[in-house]
């Protein structure tokens, strides 16, 4: 079965969703996000959380049992709407975007030709892979003579360094899942430029000698932008019940 991408991807998904909520909605299955259901920041929301499922290789039948584990009708009702999602997209025989890379890497596993080739595989330019990613580069080295992947790495760092820190979580997953055997590259004997190795050497690390910030500054540590946001959006609130002029 030939599958094709869906037109115009982000609007065609957009209609779909709105149509799917709107079924959920008439059926009355919807009732944590009935208020919302026919909000475009909904939509878009739904839209990141189908991607990340996805791009995680989380199946429909999977989100159903944690649904059904969890008991809570807001997780039930995402599992249904993915499942009708996931039921449109295959009866009419198109995909989205994470979908074109999961079937792809279902089509490596289960086809042991597709894409054999005598040539080895280079893989450079990124820093992390997803479960889909994975399983597609699983699938290219056991049909290709080699695999050779770069990851920037630096090995006069600790691996607990911040600038390796999500360096060093992808590095231990490619070595257990691929099997993949870290090598150092040379060294080159020429000196780097002066400003190059400041910028190495200093990389994301706080001298000690830094100075503390002024008192009109402060730093948060957030571990997301949504994050980031709901921090600003407390602290703007108490100004305002503190009395500060809007």
């Amino acid at each position: 079965v030939e599958v094709q991408p869906l037109a115009s991807l982000e609007p065609s998904r957009r209609h779909l969703l709105r149509h799917l909520l709107a079924d959920l909605q008439k059926e009355g299955e919807l009732t944590s996000f009935s208020p919302v259901h026919d909000k475009p920041g909904f939509v878009a929301a739904l839209i990141d959380w189908l991607g990340e499922m996805k791009s995680q290789g989380i199946r429909p039948d999977q989100v159903a049992d944690e649904a059904t584990r969890t008991g809570l009708a807001r997780d039930q009702q995402l599992a249904a709407l993915f499942s009708r999602y996931q039921a449109f997209l295959q009866t009419n025989h198109v995909a989205d975007d994470d979908g074109l890379l999961w079937l792809a890497a279902d089509a490596l596993t289960t086809d042991s030709d597709l894409f054999a080739a005598e040539a080895p595989l280079f893989v450079l330019g990124f820093d992390q892979f997803n479960p889909t990613q994975r399983r597609l580069l699983a699938g290219l080295a056991s049909r290709l003579p080699s695999l050779t992947l770069y990851l920037l790495w630096d090995d006069s760092r600790p691996t607990s360094d911040l600038v390796l820190t999500r360096l060093a979580e992808t590095r231990a997953e490619l070595e257990e899942e691929l099997g993949l055997q870290a090598v150092p590259l040379p060294i080159k004997s020429a000196q780097p430029k002066p400003a190059l190795h400041h910028l190495r050497t200093n990389l994301l690390r706080e001298a000690a000698e830094t100075p503390p910030a002024p008192a009109r500054f402060r730093a948060i540590a957030a571990a997301a932008r949504e994050d980031e946001i709901r921090w600003l959006l407390r602290d703007l609130k108490a100004r305002l019940l503190a009395g500060a002029d809007p």
